[in-house]
């Protein structure tokens, strides 16, 4: 289904967000066998929120992909702008996504094509950990770096809320580097350069260098 084979030689980023796209465009709800998850940053859709979502989608594929689980599950990384709003307003963040790691805008699923948004899904929230939709979207998974509103707790336990806060501040500076820490939790031994520059290029922004 994807391009993960192995922990070797590992797809870039951009090969995953175009071959992910492809799949939706593709019919991938409305086959019988498929599951879909959703990752999604918040509504300012700043880079952290941006870059974290796409990055957690593709290490989470990595980590089912080397678990041998969930194979027929697409992780579907969410703009949380409209598209205009990333290639007008967001210029530092298209410089990390086409500049540096080789991520075409036009390969990427915003908030505001409805028509490649399942109305019904599962979905991880990163960069904040209370969401409010329209659509029958369920949160079952949360990394942050927030105060926990304590919103979703049905759906989303506290095995589930990897919420970098605690005593009134931030553990980290960037949803990023909690992204970094999952990877490096996997046995997988390198992390793609594409994904590399992706992270360390927010953590950056966010910690002022």
């Amino acid at each position: 289904r994807v391009l993960f084979r192995s922990n070797k030689n590992l797809p870039s980023v951009a090969e995953f967000v175009q071959q992910t796209k492809e799949h939706v465009l593709n019919g991938w709800y409305t086959k019988a066998s498929s599951v879909t998850h959703l990752v999604i940053g918040n509504e300012a859709g700043d880079a952290d929120s941006i870059i974290s979502a796409i990055g957690l989608a593709y290490v989470e594929t990595l980590r089912a992909v080397e678990e041998n689980n969930d194979r027929d599950k697409l992780i579907v990384p969410i703009v949380s702008i409209p598209a205009k709003h990333l290639e007008n307003l967001r210029p530092e963040t298209m410089y990390l996504l086409s500049a540096c790691a080789g991520i075409d805008s036009n390969d990427l699923i915003s908030i505001d094509q409805s028509n490649l948004l399942p109305q019904k899904v599962t979905v991880t929230l990163v960069d904040h950990n209370y969401h409010q939709s329209s659509n029958e979207w369920v949160v079952t998974d949360i990394v942050d770096h927030h105060l926990d509103e304590k919103k979703h707790m049905n759906t989303c336990p506290p095995s589930n809320r990897n919420i970098a806060f605690e005593e009134s501040r931030a553990l980290v500076a960037s949803t990023n580097t909690l992204v970094a820490e999952i990877f490096f939790s996997m046995p997988t031994a390198t992390m793609p350069p594409s994904l590399a520059i992706l992270l360390l290029g927010v953590i950056l922004l966010d910690s002022v260098n």
